[in-house]
């Protein structure tokens, strides 16, 4: 079946991305899924970045400019906001969408009615486009997703995203500001809970690394911020899971299941988090949830993975895993 006249709406944030906005947006009037269009909104740069998204000619393009800096969540929300299409497609301002991104969403969703928000796998690359490591296949089954999502987002790459334009308008998704980088954890911690969540193992983009990248820049800058943020998401999503922890529990959660792992764990925080891991599965059983199994995979996975390769066995000198 065809599906070539259903449009896809694009957001695309900038902030001074003279370097490679031009070939972001170029990736996108490349795609062969043709019905689509692109909000382009500049955050108020400071260099080439307007110059460049001028020189395109496309009555496709849309490009709004703010009077100040918004940031990156207000302007997504601002995107979506002004969007008409069915779906919704997000692409960093250096990033890259390989040319049937929107061909291969737009006929997964059509002919996957029961999924809400898609995404996939991408090539991660470096400044000058080189290659770096391929991101490798995104957790399919979307009970896992969920169950995942109590903790942290691990689904697959933002911009490698859509989902349906409806389904976040009629439950007043969006995307939550003053988060330091990691507003689309947050995002997809509230859509799991309310949606259906699925990757595929298709690549979908090239995702650009480099130092100057925003979530580098934001964990230099902002690192104390984020964490403290991140341990708040975390304690809401499980509350809105209908979890209620002791704060031992929620402390050890907090404490251990964190954005950058430590080097090691003692013995009394892996023993908290076990319990509290516990609470979580004796709480889940009463509730009756339908992901059960896949709770009792994904703990077992976050705690083992802690255990077995960040912890001192024997002595300060003996560490599995740094080797």
């Amino acid at each position: 079946m065809c599906y070539d006249e259903i449009k896809v709406s694009v957001i695309m944030p900038a902030y001074n991305g003279e370097k490679f906005i031009g070939e972001a947006i170029q990736s996108i009037i490349d795609q062969t899924h043709t019905c689509w269009e692109l909000f382009v909104i500049d955050d108020c740069s400071t260099d080439r970045t307007v110059e460049i998204i001028k020189t395109f000619n496309d009555e496709r393009i849309h490009f709004i400019q703010n009077s100040k800096n918004m940031g990156i969540a207000y302007n997504t929300n601002l995107g979506i906001e002004k969007s008409s299409g069915k779906y919704i497609a997000l692409l960093d301002d250096d990033d890259v969408a390989l040319k049937d991104r929107f061909k291969i969403q737009v006929n997964y969703l059509e002919n996957h009615p029961e999924i809400d928000v898609l995404g996939g796998a991408d090539i991660e690359i470096d400044e000058n486009g080189g290659y770096l490591k391929c991101s490798g296949p995104p957790i399919r089954n979307p009970k896992l997703i969920k169950a995942y999502q109590l903790f942290f987002k691990k689904c697959f790459t933002n911009c490698t995203v859509m989902y349906r334009r409806e389904f976040v308008l009629k439950n007043k998704i969006q995307y939550l500001e003053n988060c330091y980088g990691i507003h689309d954890m947050k995002f997809y911690m509230d859509a799991s809970k309310i949606g259906t969540i699925k990757g595929i193992d298709e690549i979908l983009i090239k995702k650009r690394i480099y130092k100057e990248q925003v979530t580098q820049v934001q964990r230099r800058i902002n690192g104390d911020k984020r964490a403290r943020r991140y341990a708040e998401f975390q304690r809401r999503s499980l509350k809105d899971s209908g979890f209620e922890l002791d704060e031992n529990s929620l402390c050890a959660i907090c404490n251990i299941v964190t954005e950058i792992r430590r080097d090691h764990y003692t013995l009394d925080e892996l023993k908290g988090l076990y319990l509290a891991f516990q609470q979580i599965m004796a709480q889940a059983r009463r509730m009756e949830i339908d992901y059960l199994d896949e709770l009792r995979f994904a703990l077992t996975k976050i705690l083992s993975d802690r255990v077995l390769t960040r912890m001192d066995i024997f002595t300060h000198d003996f560490k599995l895993g740094n080797n």
